[in-house]
């Protein structure tokens, strides 16, 4: 952009969060050495489950607001289907990041931020990035720590770039991120979801019931944690909203994308007080090394 034209410069306000809830899979698969005990052979490790993607939904924050969407197990193909609207909404943020003066190129791809996703989110997403529609144009990191995916689709030449929003922040939780670059209040608070009361033989039957979770459903009896009366009080007023555990799930999930909003909208502006496009970066050090 030529200097005269500086004061004219933007950065890119418009962008996706996304995040996936998950239900463990029973396995009791053993792994190493093998031994014979009261003639019963047993292994040196053992893993009890595996966690299987149960939802997913995402925030999309453009020039007229918030809208939020959301898929689970009950929709056949629900990543495929997650992924398509997000290239369909990416049509609108794209023209939303646009300078108004149309000689200014930009060209930079849709922002998609998860928390924490760089470990975990992208283990479900990453397989379905490939397909007959789209298509991965640029990989950073490993199958362990994916710290940014490109993603182009091949008829409207859309280009989602997912992103962790940990790359922007030191380490911590969504909680933690919340209240620290948040504008605070019940926007900025995160949920709570009894995971260890259902897997993927009962999941459809326990989260179909009417009736609230009860409080021990939220005990975690493998780190011995529980949950306190004051934020299951809560629990159970949020929950008055919804039909079913499955309307409450929806409203958890959506809310674990939403309050990432605020703070990604502050970290952008806090970037563009020093003349950067946190966008362009990708870490925390990169924005910090331009300033």
């Amino acid at each position: 952009m030529a200097y005269e034209r500086l004061i004219e410069f933007k950065p890119t306000r418009y962008f996706i969060t996304y995040d996936f809830e998950t239900v463990p899979r029973i396995i009791n698969q053993g792994y190493g050495s093998k031994s014979v005990v009261n003639g019963i052979e047993v292994h040196n490790s053992q893993q009890h489950t595996v966690l299987e993607p149960l939802s997913v939904a995402s925030t999309i924050k453009s020039k007229s607001g918030i809208k939020k969407i959301y898929f689970d197990l009950r929709q056949e193909n629900f990543i495929e289907k997650q992924l398509e609207q997000m290239f369909e909404e990416a049509k609108q943020l794209k023209e939303d990041n646009q300078y108004d003066d149309p000689e200014i190129p930009y060209d930079i791809s849709i922002p998609v931020l998860g928390y924490n996703s760089a470990h975990f989110d992208m283990v479900f997403v990453i397989r379905y990035l490939t397909n007959p529609l789209w298509h991965i144009t640029s990989y950073l990191g490993d199958f362990t720590h994916i710290k940014r995916v490109e993603v182009k689709h091949k008829i409207t030449g859309i280009i989602l770039q997912f992103l962790d929003a940990m790359l922007f922040v030191t380490k911590g939780t969504l909680k933690q991120f919340a209240a620290d670059f948040g504008n605070g209040g019940k926007d900025d608070q995160k949920g709570v979801f009894p995971y260890d009361a259902i897997n993927t033989d009962n999941y459809n039957e326990i989260l179909s019931k009417s009736e609230p979770f009860s409080k021990e459903d939220f005990n975690n009896e493998l780190r011995k944690e529980s949950i306190t009366d004051e934020t299951y009080q809560i629990y159970l007023e949020d929950s008055k909203q919804f039909k079913n555990r499955w309307d409450y799930l929806q409203y958890y999930n959506e809310q674990d994308t939403s309050i990432m909003i605020k703070p990604i909208e502050n970290l952008i502006e806090m970037n563009f007080e020093n003349g950067i496009d946190m966008f362009n970066y990708i870490s925390m050090a990169s924005c910090a090394n331009t300033i």
